[in-house]
């Protein structure tokens, strides 16, 4: 008899939302929120680097544990492109 399935919930991410409402609060403003998110992802890869050696530790978790971490180093490639967009795009005039 197998393990039931987990659930994968929705996803809702605040910086994509923001993008979205730049037509109610204005470029400046949405570049502004940005600004300290390069900060962020600096300490996000940081902090997986740490991880992913911590998980060289337990075996048993190591390839599920660098599964994750790979999503999370996309989810921070992502943000990359978007923080650069929106810096290209809502450039101060």
């Amino acid at each position: 008899m197998g393990a039931n399935p987990a659930p994968i919930h929705s996803v809702q991410d605040e910086a994509l939302l923001r993008t979205l409402a730049t037509d109610l609060v204005g470029e400046d403003a949405v570049r502004e929120g940005f600004a300290t998110l390069r900060d962020d992802l600096e300490d996000m890869r940081t902090r997986v680097e740490a991880t992913a050696e911590r998980a060289k530790a337990l075996p048993h978790r190591e390839k599920y544990l660098n599964l994750g971490l790979e999503f999370i180093e996309g989810l921070i490639g992502l943000y990359e492109e978007l923080l650069e967009k929106v810096e290209q795009d809502f450039a101060a005039s």
